[in-house]
């Protein structure tokens, strides 16, 4: 007799054996959603993970987020360089591994968030050890955290020069003195005149950097002047914190190419008979003879006429030059006192340059206009020269100097 539906009908009393089969039946379903539930557990958990990375790479990517991040304006001074072609991640970088920020992703994040960032010029700064990247950022665009900025401009000289009436106008060495000062720490350091000059003397020219077509009669010249008119016009960036041969090198350096760039040394210069020292000689006396760069090839035919016909120079420049004073007529009791630079009285270009020249002074030397001047004179306000190929129409254009109220 049976009470409903019996699932063992027509099972015979024989098969007694085999009755609890169908029961084992009835659970193997429950191990099976056991077993699907924990497959669907670990692939949820592989796609939490594998979404967090990816998260995380595109927030580090897109630079949003929070990142390791210092708090505060920062401790130890460090000086810090910002090269040419930087981007934001590349100075974050830099940064970083300065010690000045705690991530690169931080301070990209607030570069991404301000227009001054482009605004950020190659050179050095002084920044702080553990700045927060706000902090940091607001430093570096600050120009007053900028350091070691040199500019050199044509027709200087390494030494001070003091005018007639007193006044005294910097160097190149002085320059270089003043650009080197920082302060670290709470404590300002320079490099000092003496310093250079030592450094000149004493090291040699190849480990400053000189380029070797100079070298030879770089180390014939006295100490004193040895390195002039090797710093061509231009900005430098200074390191504060290095020595002064390492500065010297760093600008000889620059220097080197910039003197390349303008054509020293090349192989026209062996048209006109001169190595490139005596081209950067003769182009530093056109420098500072010049009174518009317009001129400039038709003064060096000048002197290039003048030792081609064995005169001498009659340089005030190279004068002047040896006595420390800017430009000046000079008078005949001024110049036995300016010894080997007295072209006046000696034959022949000076044993060094007189001045930095300007490219356009090089490029003059180089390829001197075409002509048989054998004088010249200042004879407009402009700044305009008068030429002559004798002493009587030379004589007729300084008098027209004195009438223009030239000098």
């Amino acid at each position: 007799m049976t009470d409903g539906l019996d699932l063992f009908d027509n099972v015979s009393e024989n098969d007694h054996g085999s009755r609890r089969r169908p029961s084992r039946g009835r659970q193997a379903p429950v191990r099976r959603r056991k077993r699907r539930g924990l497959k669907w557990t670990i692939v949820l958990v592989l796609v939490l993970v594998i979404a967090g990375g990816a998260y995380f790479g595109i927030r580090q990517f897109a630079g949003f987020g929070i990142y390791p991040d210092y708090s505060g304006s920062g401790d130890k001074s460090v000086v810090f360089q910002v090269n040419s072609g930087d981007t934001a991640t590349d100075i974050g970088n830099n940064m970083l591994r300065a010690g000045v920020v705690k991530s690169t992703a931080a301070f990209v994040k607030v570069a991404k968030g301000s227009d001054q960032v482009g605004n950020v010029q190659p050179g050095f700064y002084v920044l702080r050890e553990h700045m927060s990247a706000s902090a940091a950022l607001a430093a570096l665009v600050d120009r007053h955290s900028r350091v070691g900025l040199l500019e050199i401009k044509s027709g200087w000289q390494l030494d001070d020069t003091t005018s007639t009436a007193g006044k005294v106008t910097p160097g190149i060495l002085s320059r270089i003195a003043t650009a080197s000062c920082a302060t670290l720490n709470g404590t300002k350091a320079c490099l000092t005149v003496a310093g250079l000059r030592a450094a000149i003397a004493g090291t040699d020219p190849a480990a400053l950097g000189m380029p070797v077509w100079a070298i030879p009669s770089a180390k014939g010249a006295d100490q004193k002047h040895r390195f002039e008119g090797m710093i061509m016009p231009g900005v430098y960036n200074l390191k504060p914190g290095e020595t002064a041969t390492q500065t010297l090198k760093r600008i000889m350096d620059q220097s080197s190419i910039a003197l390349q760039a303008a054509g020293l040394p090349s192989a026209n210069q062996q048209s006109t008979g001169f190595s490139p020292y005596q081209i950067l000689t003769l182009a530093s006396i056109v420098e500072r003879e010049s009174g518009t760069t317009a001129d400039m090839p038709k003064i060096a035919r000048v002197f290039f006429n003048r030792l081609q016909q064995g005169m001498d120079l009659q340089s005030d420049a190279t004068v002047d030059y040896a006595l420390d004073r800017p430009m000046v007529a000079t008078a005949p009791a001024d110049r036995p006192g300016a010894g080997a630079y007295d072209t006046y009285n000696i034959s022949g270009l000076p044993p060094t340059p007189v001045s930095s020249p300007s490219s356009a002074a090089i490029q003059a030397a180089t390829q001197p206009a075409a002509g048989t001047w054998l004088f010249f004179v200042v004879c407009q306000k402009n700044g305009s020269s008068c030429f002559a190929t004798n002493l009587a129409d030379h004589n007729k254009n300084v008098q027209l100097a004195h009438n223009n109220g030239v000098f």
